[in-house]
Formats: structure tokens, sequence, C-alpha cells
């Protein structure tokens, strides 16, 4: 199988796996969850696959999800990874 570039990555963890997860309200009331439980938050944050697989969810292969918890003094800003010349001019076609 061919190397999987980083947007082929997301679009296959959101399209195979998010979607139904999305489209089920399950997310969001995971979400909600994680607000209202410190022991499922923490659990979400350090595996948030293992809390997912409880639900029925299972991420793709290769694929980690990393879950960041803003606080009142520190947000996250996540960055893309770098687009090579040979990705981006493969995405135009």
């Amino acid at each position: 199988m061919a190397s999987m570039s980083f947007f082929d990555a997301v679009h296959r963890l959101w399209a195979e796996t998010m979607a139904g997860f999305w489209r089920g309200g399950d997310l969001g009331s995971l979400l909600g969850a994680v607000n209202h439980d410190q022991q499922l938050k923490r659990r979400f944050v350090e595996d948030p696959g293992a809390v997912l697989a409880e639900r029925g969810v299972r991420l793709p292969e290769g694929i980690t999800l990393k879950v960041l918890e803003n606080t009142s003094t520190t947000l996250h800003l996540v960055l893309p990874p770098l687009v090579t010349l040979d990705e981006s001019t493969e995405a135009a076609k």
C-alpha cells in the first residue's frame, strides 16, 4: 500500500470512523460527559482510543488521536504538518 498523506489520513479518519459518531450525537454526548466527569475526562485525555472503543468507535489502523484540554491559562493551537511540494502537487490533481 502506498504511503498515505496527512490529508488522506485525516479524510479517512473522519469519513470512515467519526462520521457516524457525529451523526448519532455520540461525540457531543461524550464531550458533554467529560465536562461533568473528571475521571472520564482524565481517561479520554490519556487514552482517547480506548474511550472511543468503549463506545463502539475504532480508530483506523495507523491513526493516533490526541486530546488536549484548554485551561484558563493555556490554549492549544494545532498546526498541520508541512506540505511538501510533491504532496501539494498531488493534491491539486
